[in-house]
């Protein structure tokens, strides 16, 4: 021990915070494991503080082990017998994923705080939530409200519903003209409109109604229509792996048509086109012309 104390004067400072941070835990651990096994770790810790140059500390941990248990002995070993080479390092991408590992508890706001804001939304229009008419009106928003974004708490499972089976079928299906009703999430005002949906099979097929629900789901959202289009395409990719998706979408906006520019009867189109659809010309064109008809948007 004298020869560990005296080896402290070719020691600087940063090496004895830095040995003296993990010879702690290294040693807390060893005391708290009764079995050889956690014994075991403070005399091969040791020898890697004395390759580090701090050989106090390493003099340290293998007396400590020494004296964890009567049932445990250790000869006393050189740095030589000790050294262990090793190498430990982070990249930046495991520190990246370590820490998207993270939960962090979201607040979470009750109906009754909802409620709430609604009414103070009506109190800053001028209005009396107190009145015969206006009383409700915070319940039924948030009711409302609710069920225009309730595909927030859906999955793709949900949606599809084991409705996938083995058919031996190659060409397209297409089902068009599903209503589709969503909210603009700039203003949260209503996106009204159609949604045309085909895929190639790859030896599976889904139920029809499935593919109006996966629509639904990424519908009912705060949205832009350009998102909402290619995830429908991406989810029936996902849950079906076909060989190819096609979804085109076409809407009014009411944040278009009702304020602002006040265009009411203009419409938007947008597509999504995936696997064979998005490489074969010739198929992209049979969709296309399947779906080309004047748009029936309310």
């Amino acid at each position: 021990m004298l020869a560990c104390f005296q080896s402290l004067r070719n020691i600087s400072w940063k090496q004895l915070n830095v040995g003296y941070s993990f010879g702690v835990t290294v040693l807390a651990v060893a005391l708290v494991f009764a079995r050889p096994s956690g014994r075991a770790i403070a005399p091969v810790v040791s020898g890697i503080f004395l390759d580090a140059g701090v050989p106090v500390l390493g003099c340290l941990g293998r007396r400590a082990a020494l004296g964890c248990g009567s049932e445990f002995s250790l000869p006393l070993m050189s740095k030589e017998q000790l050294t262990i080479p090793m190498t430990l390092s982070i990249s930046p991408d495991a520190l990246l994923r370590a820490q998207s590992l993270r939960t962090e508890a979201k607040p979470q706001v009750s109906e009754e705080e909802m409620r709430q804001a609604v009414r103070t939304l009506l109190i800053g229009l001028g209005e009396d939530p107190d009145r015969e008419g206006l009383l409700d009106t915070p319940k039924r928003v948030v009711k409302a409200l609710k069920f225009l974004t309730s595909g927030y708490t859906q999955t793709l499972e949900d949606a599809v519903n084991d409705a996938i089976f083995h058919e031996d079928s190659n060409e397209m299906v297409l089902v068009r003209d599903i209503d589709l009703f969503s909210s603009c999430e700039h203003h949260i005002l209503p996106i009204i409109g159609k949604a045309h949906i085909a895929y190639i099979p790859d030896g599976k097929v889904i139920g029809l109604s499935k593919m109006a629900r996966i629509c639904e789901m990424y519908a009912r959202r705060l949205q832009v229509q350009e998102r909402l289009t290619s995830q429908i395409a991406d989810g029936l990719q996902e849950a079906l792996q076909p060989k190819g998706v096609a979804v085109v979408v076409e809407a009014t906006h009411m944040c278009m048509a009702m304020r602002g520019v006040q265009k009411p009867g203009s419409w938007t189109a947008s597509s999504a086109m995936r696997g064979l659809f998005a490489t074969d010309e010739l198929k992209r064109r049979e969709f296309m012309d399947m779906i080309r008809h004047n748009p029936r948007l309310m």
